[in-house]
This record gives C-alpha cells, structure tokens and sequence, in this order.
C-alpha cells in the first residue's frame, strides 16, 4: 500500500516510532494502479478539503476556483468528469454536471481513502476514463469511548470546529461527528488585470484590493451505526448532511461599483446508505442501498437605482439519486471469483425563474460486472475483467480488463504490474439539456487506456523505503469540452480524438538520525493530453497542442523531521504553466504562469493522564506567492491557522 505524508503530522506517529503503512497485496487488488493516503496525512489534514488532502499527496492537478470555492480534480491528463468520486460505494458525481466539488468534501469526514488510476477504474464503475477516488467509514470493534474535539484559527476571520464521539463494544459501534467552518476570505490582493499608468515614469500601476463578498460557510455532520450480531454478519447505516453557503467574490477585471451586485450559492446534501455484509467460509456477500439529495440555489440580484436588487438569476435545482448494489465473492484455490450488480436512478429538476429556462430529466443506469482473479505460482497474478452497463433503456459498450501482476522479487518486493481497458462515458445531463446552451447531438466518450507500474518497497526497523514509476497511455474519442459559441453562450462539443500520455514517480521513506525521525513523499507527473481534433472544426492552431487547464509538471514535496513530541513539518506543490485555450497562446487573457505553493507546520503533542493534546501552527503560502489556479480569481497571499485538538 502506498504511503503519503501531509505537512503535519501528530504526536501518536512519533511515540509508535512509525510512519509509512504497509499492507500485504490483496488478491482482488492484484495490477491495480492504487494510492492511498495514510493515516497520519489524514490526521494532519483534519482542517482541510478534500482538494487540499489530494493535491498535497498525489500526483493529481486541482483546478481552484478560489479560497473555500469550487474546486476540480484532473487524473492523468483527463478532464473532472472523467474522475469519480465514491463515498462508500455512493457515486458523488452531480448527474447535472458530471462532477465533483472536492472543496464541499471535509477531510473530517474521512476514514480512509484511496485512488484508482487508468484502466483499474473499471473495478469501481465505467465511466472513470481519468480515476475514482474512494472515500471510506469504517468501525473499530475494539472502540468502547474516544473522541476528539478541533478549534482552528486562522487569518482572514477563519473559524473551524469539529466533534467526534465513538462509543460501542463487540457488538455495536456509533461514530457522530459534527462540523463547522467559516471565513470571511477578505484577504488583500495586488490586481494586476486593472492598471493606471505613472505619468512620469510610464509604468504601471497595480491597484490593492480586498477579495470582498467571498465569506463561506459550512456545516455538518456525520452519524454511523454498525450492528454485527455474530461473527458472520455486520449492519451498517451511515447518514451525512451538510449545508453550504458561499459568496462568489466579481472577476478581478470588474472595474464598477464592489456593491453594484450579490452573487450567492446554497446547498443542502442529505446522503444516507445502509449496508449488510456477510461472510462465509470461502465467500463475502453484500447488499447495499442508499440516496443522496441536493437543493441547490444559486442567485445574482443586481442593484438598479430606485428599486434596490433585482434579480437577474435565480436558478433552483434538485437531484435525487438512488443506488443499489448487491455484491457477491467467492474464493477457491488460488482463484477468486467477483460478481455485482447495481441500479441506479437520478432524477434531476432545475429552473431558473427569472429566465424561466430549465429542465426535468431522469435516468436509469443499470451495470453488471464479473471478475476473476487467479495466482500463477508464488509470483503471478492474472485478472479478467468485464462489466456491462445499460442507460435509460440502451446498452453501452462492452468494458473488459486484464491485468498482469509479476512479483520480480522478495527481498526488496519489485512489482510489474500492467493493466489495459476499454471504457465509456455518457454525457452529462447538463451536457444534453441545459438551457441555453445543451447539445443534444453530443456523442458518448469511448476509448482505452493502458498502465505499466513498477514499484519497490523495504521496511526495516530504522528505516523504509517505497517508490513506483508509473507509465500510461489513453486514447479518447468524442471527448466533449464546452467551448464558447457563435450564438454569445458556452456550448458542449465533441473532441474526435485526444491522446492522454505520461509518467508518474511517487517516492515515499522514513530514517532515524540520532533520535530525530525524518520522513519524505515526494511525487511528480508528467502528462501530455493533447488535441488530435478534426481541423476543419477546431482549427490547425489547435491541433497537436495541449488541452486547457492541464498542467505538463506536476510535482509535490513533504519533509517532516519530529522528536520529543515536536514535529516540524513542510510541503512544496508546484504547477507548470497552463492554458485556457486550445491553441496554447501566451498572453494575459489565455496563459497561466507557473507556481510553486510552500507551506510549514510547527506541531507539538502532549500526553496527559487519560488524553492528548496537540497545539498546531500552519503557514500557508510560505513566501507569499503571487499566483492563479484559474483566470480572473485571485488567491491569498501568506496566511496562517492556530489549531488545537484534544482526543480522549
């Protein structure tokens, strides 16, 4: 299993003299391109998104639309769509937009998580051309009273609260978690996109402003029950509920009046799944259910001089989603069988009354999947994949799978892993239906992908050592992207071929030094997805070129040395340059220069008699970069977060 560490870490890792997890392969999990993020980064990250948590410990781009704003995730060079996110076996994907807002997700909530890359997404779901990022609960049997309490500070009139109480015994565990987040995300900013000219000296003049109308707010909270009445069957139900609130701050090219207009998004998530598993001999079977229901409201009111505000939208969209899934495994010899089956059904309902446009649209997905995983020896496992989908009534394409996994050796655990896979994608309904602007025409996205990992890894008492190279290619036909069009509105249309290619390397190892532990994770990425379009749509310009928003370098650095209770810890994430055209030029309004983001971390933990106390300093942005993930939204410069935990 690979391991990842944040920026911080906590004071347990340092008194069990251990950073890095490791895990014996899992048979199922044989020539899958798998991360997963540990324990300790995710105890150091529990004031964070999980678009902070990813773009910290895996070689993956976030495209940030701001400070607590939307936030994107793009997988080997493929676009947010192609990315699903699972919380416990839930697709969180929008059926409107084809999505996921990382930035709505809080680590809080988070036990466990994993991401698949490339051809191994097969196994959660079709559709994943990019990757599927799991997000897990799970109980601790042993539990019988613990919890934690968080206070954070930060600038910026930042405030985050969170509770966790776990009671139970052999029989019955509960976990409640409850959260709170807010800002006020005024920070101060020099706008480089509005300028005066010195008479004098001819130059420019930069002016400073408050990133204004940008406060945030979330709350929320989690309750798991799990019920095992024997030794065989295990009960669970997990309901989550959050409510959002943001202010979305005007592009920094807007030169009227700060309080001309409000510009405000609302949503209330209800997620629940129940869930029973059963375990023989030889075999697991698992039946689940669940739903997740959004109401979303999004509003812009200009101010109009004698009237006040006035609406100019005012956009409300409801989604219900329901899933089903039954699951059965069988093991025999050195052979492993897998069969599920899952119904899913998304009603979607959004208008905007001011405009009076919307829609009212259901789907249906039905998908079937078959596995068999089968041992070679002591150094060779093979897999066979297949899985059959079915939406609203019309069959998709086939997706099959194979994967080869050869042990090359024991002493330092070389792995070849390869894996190759056909997979497909329905257009989102916001795709099909949105008004103005949906392309009904839109044709589905198909293609393969094809991975080749090798990875190493060593576990001594004073030190471990882990790292993996990862090579891929991905071929996609009828890759949809909206693009402006002639009529004044973004439009979706289909790109007839993009080729997705390049390396991973993830590092990760821990020392001790005359009784100081150092531990470092490192990860970079090298990713070409480029345009192969028809030129008589997209233009010679636009061929061969680099699609939007997609980063050539990618590369991440954490560094943390502890002793004593201290721990000192900092992290680098850097991003090459970005364009928001397809032709790749580079001037203001299309190109997006490189950053390298550093952050720092002081911690120090204190043992008390029944309890732990741990005081946390965060400095974000080190250097106080000058930076942009997109056009037009401006990012805080250095910024700090005071944080205190108590677990008993």
């Amino acid at each position: 299993m690979t391991s990842v560490i944040s920026f911080s870490q906590k004071d347990d890792t340092v008194l069990l003299k251990t950073v890095n997890v490791y895990s014996h392969l899992k048979q199922e999990e044989s020539a899958l391109s798998k991360k997963t993020i540990d324990s300790t980064t995710l105890a150091g990250s529990a004031n964070t998104s999980l678009s902070d948590l990813l773009s910290g410990s895996l070689p993956v781009f976030i495209k940030s639309h701001g400070r607590g704003a939307l936030s994107t995730v793009s997988v080997r060079g493929t676009a947010p769509a192609h990315t699903d996110v699972m919380w416990n076996g839930m697709s969180m994907k929008s059926p409107m937009l084809g999505q996921v807002d990382l930035s709505l997700i809080p680590s809080y909530i988070i036990d466990e998580v994993y991401m698949l890359s490339g051809a191994s997404t097969v196994q959660d779901a079709g559709g994943a051309l990019g990757g599927s990022i799991n997000i897990l609960n799970e109980a601790d049997w042993n539990n019988k009273f613990s919890g934690k309490y968080i206070q954070g500070v930060g600038s910026y009139q930042t405030f985050n609260e969170f509770f966790q109480l776990n009671t139970g015994n052999s029989k019955i565990q509960s976990k409640t978690r409850i959260y709170h987040n807010y800002s006020k995300n005024n920070f101060s900013f020099k706008n480089k996109n509005i300028a005066d000219i010195d008479p004098v000296t001819g130059e420019y003049i930069y002016p400073e402003q408050t990133n204004d109308n940008a406060d945030y707010k979330y709350l929320g909270g989690l309750q798991e029950i799990y019920y095992r009445p024997s030794v065989n069957s295990v009960f669970s139900a997990k309901y989550w509920y959050q409510q959002s609130e943001r202010s979305l701050p005007r592009l920094n090219t807007y030169e009227g009046n700060d309080y001309s207009n409000i510009n405000k998004q609302e949503e209330n998530t209800h997620s629940l799944i129940g869930e029973w598993k059963y375990f023989g001999i030889r075999s697991r079977f698992i039946i689940s259910s669940g739903l997740i229901n959004r109401d979303m409201l999004y509003y812009l009111k200009n101010y109009i001089s004698g009237h006040g505000f006035e609406n100019a939208i005012y956009s409300e969209s409801s989604c219900l989603n329901l899933y089903n899934k039954a699951s059965y495994k069988y093991e025999w010899h050195e052979n492993l069988f897998v069969a599920d089956y899952s119904f899913n059904k998304h009603n979607v309902n959004t208008l905007d009354t001011v405009s009076d446009f919307g829609y009212n649209k259901s789907r249906n997905e039905h998908s079937a999947y078959f596995a068999v995983f089968s041992k070679i020896g002591k150094k060779i496992n093979i897999t066979a994949r297949v899985r059959q989908e079915m939406v609203s009534g019309k069959l998709a394409p086939f997706i099959p799978s194979a994967g080869f996994d050869y042990k090359i050796d024991t002493s330092w655990n070389h792995r070849l892993k390869i894996n190759i896979a056909r997979n497909y994608r329905q257009p989102a309904l916001n795709d099909l239906y949105w008004q103005p602007g949906g392309n009904i025409n839109l044709k589905p996205e198909k293609g393969y992908c094809l991975n080749l990992d090798i990875s190493s890894e060593k576990k001594k008492s004073k030190y471990s050592f882990g790292d993996e190279i990862s090579l891929y290619y991905s071929e996609i036909n009828d890759w949809i992207i909206w693009i402006p069009s002639t009529k004044g509105y973004w439009s979706p249309e289909n790109i007839s071929r993009v080729i997705a290619k390049g390396l991973e390397y993830n590092l990760k190892g821990s020392f001790i030094l005359s009784d100081f532990r150092f531990t470092i994770a490192s990860g970079y990425a090298l990713t070409r997805s480029i345009n192969y379009g028809d030129t008589t749509v997209w233009g010679r310009e636009s061929w061969g070129k680099q699609l939007p928003f997609i980063p050539v370098h990618s590369f991440n650095f954490n560094l943390s040395v502890s002793k004593s209770g201290f721990t000192l810890a900092w992290s680098n994430n850097s991003y090459s340059e970005r364009f928001t055209t397809s032709t790749n030029n580079i001037t203001l309004r299309d190109w997006l220069y490189p950053y390298y983001m550093n952050n720092l971390s002081i911690e120090k933990g204190f043992n008390l008699k029944k309890s732990k106390l741990n005081l946390q300093i965060k400095i974000y942005n080190l250097f106080n970069e000058e930076y942009r993930s997109v056009l037009g939204r401006p990012m805080p410069g250095r910024n700090f977060v005071i944080q205190l935990m108590y677990r008993f």
